[in-house]
């Protein structure tokens, strides 16, 4: 996602607090998709400035936010937001590639998982979406054992800053 910012000339920030696990347990698919679609998203929204994840860790809960300085989104957009097809009624929304369905499939798989998903946004500022997954920790012993030297760890996550869940 790095690259594909820079090509649109945006910043693209990572932000990590205290130390990951090496390990969590994790669909990794599901993850994976969800961060794919909320970081395409917000790429693909923002027109100038920066796209920043964030990532957080602490008792067994991983913490994502996702903020980026994009047109943003006003409330009776946020409102369905997450329903499928929907797009925002800001300038170039209408015209973006895809058919809708990113946030729709990130929701959903962020609640098949049994974590939550929020989102805030302010008009001409940008968007703030903020994942909540319970990613229990793999204990080194365990991990050990469950891994050769080609297997990959499963997921990365830290705990979230608490402004996402205010």
């Amino acid at each position: 996602f790095e690259l594909q910012a820079a090509e649109k000339g945006l910043a693209f920030r990572f932000e990590a607090a205290g130390a990951l696990p090496e390990v969590v347990r994790a669909d990794e698919k599901r993850v994976c998709q969800i961060l794919i679609n909320l970081l395409g998203n917000a790429i693909k929204f923002t027109a100038a400035g920066q796209v920043t994840l964030r990532l957080a860790y602490a008792r067994e809960f991983a913490a994502v936010e996702i903020e980026d300085t994009g047109p943003g989104m006003t409330a009776a957009e946020i409102e369905r937001i997450f329903e499928p097809f929907a797009r925002g009624d800001s300038a170039g929304a209408a015209a973006a590639p895809g058919a809708g369905l990113g946030l729709t499939i990130a929701k959903m798989l962020t609640d098949l998982m049994g974590g939550e998903m929020k989102v805030s946004s302010t008009p001409g500022v940008g968007s703030l979406f903020c994942v909540r997954l319970f990613l229990p920790r793999v204990h080194e012993a365990v991990a050990a054992a469950g891994r050769t030297d080609d297997t990959p760890p499963v997921a990365h996550t830290r705990r979230c800053g608490r402004r996402g869940w205010g």
